[in-house]
C-alpha cells in the first residue's frame, strides 16, 4: 500500500494534518541517524550451544519480528566451545536490551554466558547519501564454530598487548561483514552456511577470546553500565564558580 492511499484511508476515519503525512513517510523509508555497534565476548556455561544461543537472541531483540519504524537488527554471533563472540549493530532500544541483559548475567541470574568482556561498544551517525544506514552487516546470523584441537592455532607473540588483540579481534568481524556486502543477497544465505569454510583466515582463534577475556584491562558489562549511568559535573570556562580556581603562573 503507498503512501497516498493510507493517507486517503487515514482521511475516511479522523482528520489529518501534515505532521501525520511527515511521520508517515519517515517511517517508511526507516530514518534513524543513530547507529549503535557492540561487539563482545563471553564464556560460555557447560548448557549453552549455539542453537540455543540463537534462539534466544532472535526472541530477547526480537528480530524476526519486521514492523513499520523498526530498525533492522544486523550483526554476527560467533560460538566457539567455551567462549562466543557477538557483534551487533541496532537501534538505542535494543542496544539498552543487550546491555541490561548481560548485566542480568553478571549479577548472577541464570543466563548462557557467566563472563563477559566488552571490546568495544560506540554509538556514532553513519548515514551514506542515499539516508541508508551504512551497516557492515545484511543479516543477523549466528555460527557454530568448531575447533580442531589438533590444528595449529594463530600465533600470539608474547609481547602482544592486549589492545593489539582486541584491534584484532575487531578488524576480523569488520572484514567478514565486508566480504559478505559483495555476496549477491540471493546467496547470502548458502555463504552463511558454509562460512568457516569459504573465510577460515577471517575468524577469530578462540586463544584470542580467552586472552581478552582474562585480561583486567577490559571492562565488564556491570562496570560498563555503571560508568555510563553515573552523573559527572562538567564545568565550562564560562561558567561563574566560586572560589575562583586559581591559574597557574606562568614562567616566561
Amino acid at each position: 500500500m503507498s503512501d497516498i492511499e493510507k493517507i486517503e484511508q487515514k482521511q475516511d476515519s479522523e482528520p489529518i494534518s501534515l505532521l501525520d503525512i511527515i511521520q508517515e513517510r519517515t517511517q517508511t523509508v526507516h530514518k534513524n541517524a543513530f547507529i549503535h555497534r557492540l561487539i563482545y565476548i563471553g564464556k560460555l556455561r557447560h548448557f549453552a550451544t549455539s542453537e540455543k544461543l540463537e534462539d534466544y537472541y532472535v526472541k530477547l531483540l526480537k528480530i524476526n519480528e519486521v514492523s513499520v519504524g523498526k530498525e533492522a537488527i544486523t550483526g554476527m554471533l560467533l560460538v566457539y566451545p567455551e567462549y562466543c563472540i557477538h557483534l551487533i549493530e541496532c537501534d538505542f532500544n535494543n542496544y539498552e536490551i543487550i546491555i541490561n541483559d548481560l548485566v542480568d548475567n553478571e549479577k548472577g541470574k541464570m543466563g548462557f554466558i557467566s563472563v563477559c568482556r566488552f571490546i568495544m561498544a560506540s554509538s556514532n551517525i553513519s548515514f551514506l547519501k542515499n539516508d541508508h544506514p551504512s551497516n557492515k552487516f545484511y543479516v543477523w546470523s549466528c555460527h557454530n564454530i568448531v575447533v580442531d584441537p589438533l590444528e595449529n592455532s594463530k600465533y600470539l607473540p608474547p609481547s602482544s598487548s592486549v589492545d593489539d588483540i582486541v584491534l584484532e579481534c575487531a578488524r576480523s568481524l569488520l572484514k567478514i561483514g565486508r566480504y559478505l556486502s559483495k555476496i549477491p543477497k540471493s546467496n547470502i544465505a548458502s555463504e552463511l552456511q558454509n562460512l568457516q569454510e569459504n573465510v577460515p583466515n577471517l575468524l577469530i582463534d578462540q586463544e584470542y577470546l580467552e586472552c581478552i577475556l582474562r585480561s583486567p584491562q577490559m571492562c565488564s558489562a556491570l562496570s560498563y553500565q555503571s560508568r555510563n549511568s553515573k552523573m559527572f559535573d562538567i564545568t565550562l570556562d564560562s561558567d561563574i564558580v566560586w572560589p575562583i580556581p586559581e591559574k597557574p603562573l606562568e614562567v616566561k
